[in-house]
């Protein structure tokens, strides 16, 4: 799947705007989990995902592939943040390239990042994944019905294919919603390529 430059200008400077707003380097896990509540968050308020994303099954929560490797060695992102590492610390960070535009937001999206950032920003990465494996969420229920919670338990593997629906957050009015959502990035898309 390719991502139009809208799509790409947006993933960036959600990540600059919020390590700007926690004001610490944010790892690549931490970062990976705020942009999947980030998802949650905004399909429960409004009915559409923040980024729309593709998030899959991994032993450390929700993870978007596309967005792992591009936190690991940025390409599309390039532009927007870079690989960092902090002394004194394991793991990979990011640092942004510029400070953040706001080009691609609506007042709405800012709201919601701010809200993000004020109820969640301030956990670390291994709280967020807890807050992901936690028995309600969607998580949760694809690993259990699965049978991979043994085997995520035992480190006997770590990535799946299964995919995590995010509709499945919707309440009944907000199904519309999401249909529009998905017809117009649809059609967006067949114009920005």
């Amino acid at each position: 799947m390719g991502y139009t430059k809208s799509e790409i200008e947006k993933i960036g400077n959600t990540l600059i705007y919020l390590q700007e707003k926690i004001g610490e380097r944010i790892s690549k896990t931490k970062a990976i989990k705020l942009l999947y509540f980030l998802e949650e968050f905004s399909i429960k308020k409004y009915g559409r995902p923040f980024l729309g994303l593709e998030w899959e099954v991994w032993h450390l929560g929700p993870v978007s592939e596309d967005l792992y490797a591009e936190i690991n060695e940025p390409y599309m992102l390039n532009e927007h943040i870079k690989h960092a590492h902090v002394d004194g610390l394991d793991g990979c960070f990011i640092e942004p390239r510029h400070a953040f535009v706001d080009d691609e937001f609506s007042d709405s999206d800012i709201q919601l990042m701010d809200i993000l950032v004020e109820s969640i920003g301030h956990l670390n990465a291994s709280q967020l994944i807890d807050k992901t494996h936690l028995p309600h969420t969607l998580w949760y229920k694809i690993a259990k019905e699965n049978n991979l919670l043994e085997s995520f338990d035992n480190k006997s593997r770590t990535t799946t294919d299964f995919k995590i629906n995010l509709s499945e957050l919707l309440s009944e009015d907000k199904q519309e919603m999401y249909n529009i959502y998905l017809e117009s990035k649809e059609i967006s898309r067949s114009y920005a390529m």
